[in-house]
């Protein structure tokens, strides 16, 4: 059975924060990087193996691939997901439901500035599709916080609970 440490929201992927912040704190084995470019992408999978350290197994998926891969109930690892945007997590979170594969919380660590996203924290930008896939990860019973390290103290995306 798949323990699964965190699933992580962050555009960026794999950097050094998930590295030496995340994988100390966590202790988990595999990193699982659910994204369809990256998963299309061999320079991007090249450059996100090279971010990872050796004692680290890397899976880059498709979203798809990824889904499949979870949902195997013989695999025995503890792994930290990641995804670069919230479709990605829902997909994810709505797939692990229908399996009864529990996840407690997702992390929102980074969502990169753009002119159509509006600034809610100092490094998550938001739009109207973000803040209804959080919703409805919530509504799931998954708690959705941003923390971008470890060491922060969690915020609640929706303070009004």
């Amino acid at each position: 059975m798949i323990d699964i440490a965190l699933l992580r929201i962050d555009d960026r992927l794999i950097h050094g924060q998930i590295i030496t912040k995340w994988l100390s704190n966590l202790k988990f084995d595999t990193i699982i990087v659910a994204d369809d470019k990256a998963a299309n992408d061999p320079l991007e999978k090249t450059l996100l193996q090279m971010a990872t350290p050796n004692k680290i197994d890397l899976k880059v998926f498709s979203i798809d691939q990824a889904i499949k891969f979870l949902t195997d109930k013989t695999q025995n690892l503890k792994a930290f997901i990641l995804v670069r945007n919230t479709n990605a997590a829902l997909k994810i979170v709505e797939k692990l439901t229908e399996a009864n594969i529990r996840l407690e919380l997702v992390n929102v660590g980074n969502i990169s500035m753009n002119p159509n996203k509006k600034k809610i924290f100092k490094a998550v930008w938001v739009d109207d599709q973000d803040i209804e896939n959080l919703k409805k990860i919530e509504a799931l019973g998954i708690k959705t916080i941003v923390q971008v390290i470890p060491e922060e103290k969690p915020i609640p995306f929706f303070n009004d609970k």
